[in-house]
């Protein structure tokens, strides 16, 4: 069979792809809309009455189905204690009074603390506007320099609850866990979120991103334990951790619960189908601390010997003031034992956007996020950087500046304001100069707005760019503009993304990324998709995305392309993706199959996959296929294995070399304890050889310490011929 053409397979799953997404698409006309926000500020409720029932209603699961009834007995064990003596606000509740605590609870995972009876309670947890598989109540309050929240998740099954993650900050997304995000300007777009596992490892996310060093980021504490019932956890988050600006009396709260097994989150406030920041409690009232902050300091010192790496010590400094601007500033940063982003080998047109992790960059990112003004990956050498970021009322702003003595010179800044809180307008630039004589500067123009919908809501921007270039020989006086408008509304509803771009030929970010330029044209993406609550099938989701580009100087076709694709998930934690992309890259006409099938995809040690992807591409006959395997041995031992490869075979006509590449990674890590940790990986790409083994230290206290047998970041290269050893500490 001849799969370079579209198959009876592909007709017939969109053909049933299609009559579902009829059928739902009918059965979800009558679906019931989001309630309205409540506007009143709720008082706490004194300790009277017991809560109403707590139903699970998801007879789909097994043992799912109970009626729990708390008791209004403290001293009882009923399967909700946090529950006993509160009357919870509703599922919709939008704002509620904060309440002092008058004493510190231990955090032991416990929950027999006095003090949690004064705490505010939570409404019921709702997923999709309704109940979820299992209950879960929290309580939480705040003391004079502390927040704390008590967490008790039902679930009728507890010895298959999913806790596998023990190093701090790893990844908790295939864990069951608890999450508290905290939007402490309540400006309704970022939060801090707070998570932990039922094995008491915690997982901190910074808004605009932050190293993990504890001295450098802020410490919190969390406790954990399973029970007969389900599992239980604690929290306390001191204040100083949070940067928010003196007097701040309100801060935003979503609370998460995740159940990994089933693929379910359930939230509270309620949420629609999908997650929207309008939509988070308001905790009033608060008589937050004047923190009274004092610079950090983080030097580092690297001994090296060997090749590629060289003896050095630097600097980073912190401070962040009163008014939530946080200033950092650093001198010779280390660049040489990042471990960088592992790339697929697989052919691409253009050069592949790769996330920069280097610590300077990450800082504060979310002021720096768009690629088309600055990838850091454009810059290389540093030896003195400076960075400022922040938000004073309405305005927030962002701004760095590198300098490589006797080199390169970078400015990036970023200066936004909300009108309101739903829309927003800045402007921006970035000026890069060079020791070779280049002279580049590009300014942005734009605004965004989101409308909040019953399910979902509705986002629009705009972007306009001008670059200005002097003393090189690549681009000069150019533009580009883009405009999007999403519509997005989670499971059962549809999704869809327009986009128009028009990018002049002379158009050039020395630091941004761009791989395309000198065409104009529109993106259509369209979305459906659906959840089910029992049976062998948990989602499945139909995309379709379409692309037309042509030259902007001739108008001529330059690039047309149509992308049906298809995933399903199954409750037994199997996946399962088919596309087929047709499309003509001039003077290429491509048609490619894609497969792809994964297993165990809730375990973060065992889970696999199997990649395939055949058809015609830059004019040759192209094959790919990708596969990966992760082990665990024991509860130390864990072992990765993956292998991929791709050919074009020309034909003789084309009068061009066939082309061709692999890459074969076996990766190991031994977990000495949660916070040291020995790690290699021997990578073969090309037919060269690279490896490392490195031995990571990330103590409480702000001590870190790394050894590095070769190099992390090499194609080539024996581990013994490269050695590294960096301490950091945090003052």
């Amino acid at each position: 069979m001849d799969l370079l053409k579209p198959s009876y397979v592909i007709f017939l799953t969109w053909g049933l792809s299609l009559c579902v997404l009829y059928n739902d698409i009918n059965r979800s006309m009558a679906a019931e809309p989001a309630p309205e926000p409540a506007s009143a500020v709720r008082k706490a409720d004194p300790p009277s009455a017991p809560p109403p029932d707590a139903t699970v209603a998801d007879p789909a699961i097994p043992g799912s189905t109970a009626t729990v009834t708390p008791s209004t007995d403290p001293d009882a064990h009923d399967v909700f204690p946090l529950a006993a003596g509160a009357t919870p606000p509703p599922a919709n509740e939008r704002s509620l009074a904060a309440v002092r605590l008058s004493a510190e609870p231990k955090i032991d995972g416990e929950l027999d603390d006095p003090v949690w009876k004064e705490a505010s309670i939570t409404g019921p947890f709702t997923y999709q506007n309704g109940p979820p598989a299992f209950p879960t109540v929290a309580r939480f309050g705040y003391t004079e320099d502390t927040i704390y929240i008590a967490w008790q998740c039902f679930d009728a099954q507890p010895d298959l609850i999913l806790a596998q993650q023990t190093k701090r900050d790893g990844d908790l997304w295939k864990d069951d866990r608890v999450s508290l995000g905290i939007d402490v300007l309540n400006d309704k777009r970022n939060s801090y979120w707070f998570g932990v596992n039922p094995l008491g490892t915690t997982n901190l996310e910074v808004p605009g991103g932050s190293t993990q060093n504890v001295g450098w980021r802020g410490d919190w504490k969390a406790a954990a334990k399973k029970t007969a019932t389900g599992w239980q956890a604690e929290m306390a988050i001191p204040f100083a951790l949070l940067r928010y600006p003196s007097g701040q009396s309100t801060f935003g709260l979503i609370f998460r619960r995740s159940v990994a097994r089933i693929g379910q989150e359930s939230s509270w406030p309620q949420q629609t189908s999908y997650h929207n920041k309008m939509l988070e409690l308001e905790w009033q009232g608060l008589k937050t601390p004047k923190v009274h902050r004092k610079p950090v300091f983080l030097p580092y010192t690297l001994f090296g010997s060997g090749s590629n790496i060289q003896s050095s010590a630097g600097l980073d400094i912190k401070y962040t003031t009163d008014q939530n601007i946080t200033n950092l500033l650093t001198f010779r940063p280390d660049f040489q034992t990042v471990e960088d982003a592992v790339q697929t080998v697989d052919f691409s047109y253009n050069q592949r956007f790769v996330p920069d992790r280097r610590p300077f960059f990450t800082e504060g990112g979310n002021s720096f996020q768009d690629s088309r003004l600055i990838y850091g990956r454009r810059i290389n050498k540093v030896d003195v950087g400076l960075k400022s970021f922040g938000k004073i009322g309405k305005f927030n702003f962002g701004a760095f500046d590198t300098i490589h003595f006797g080199g390169d010179n970078n400015l990036v800044a970023n200066f936004g304001y909300d009108l309101d809180s739903t829309t927003n307008a800045g402007v921006a630039f970035a000026h890069h100069r060079g020791e070779d004589g280049l002279r580049n500067t590009v300014l942005r123009v734009g605004a965004d707005r989101n409308w909040q919908k019953k399910v979902g809501g509705l986002y629009f921007n705009a972007r306009g760019y001008k670059s200005l270039t002097s003393g090189g020989d690549e681009g000069g006086d150019g533009w580009m503009y883009q405009l999007n408008l999403d519509r997005y509304a989670g499971w059962g509803h549809p999704g869809w993304h327009i986009r128009y771009s028009r990018v002049n030929k002379d158009f050039f970010p020395a630091l941004g990324f761009l791989n395309e330029k000198n065409y104009h044209g529109i993106s259509l993406d369209t979305d459906y998709g659906r959840e089910y609550k029992r049976g062998f099938l948990q989602n499945w989701r139909v995309n379709m995305d379409f692309d037309y580009y042509s030259f902007e100087d001739t108008g001529k076709l330059y690039r047309r392309e149509l992308n049906p694709e298809f995933s399903l998930n199954t409750r037994n934690h199997l996946a399962f993706e088919y596309g087929y992309r047709i499309g003509v890259r001039v003077p290429h006409r491509d048609r490619i199959n894609d497969y792809s099938f994964g297993w165990k995809t809730n375990d973060i040690y065992k889970n696999g996959g199997l990649l395939l992807r055949v058809g015609r591409l830059n004019g040759g006959r192209y094959r790919f296929y990708g596969f990966r395997q992760g082990w665990r041995f024991t509860d130390r031992w864990s072992v990765s294995f993956s292998h991929e490869r791709y050919n074009i075979n020309y034909p003789a006509a084309m009068n061009k070399a066939d082309d061709g590449d692999s890459q074969t990674i076996y990766g190991l890590v031994y977990d000495i304890t949660p916070e040291r940790s020995i790690a290699g990986r021997l990578r073969v790409e090309s037919g060269q050889l690279s490896s490392f083994l490195a031995y990571r230290q990330e103590l409480r206290n702000g001590s870190d310490a790394y050894l590095i047998m070769g190099d992390p970041n090499s194609k080539s290269g024996h581990p013994f011929k490269r050695l590294g050893l960096k301490i950091v500490n945090a003052y």
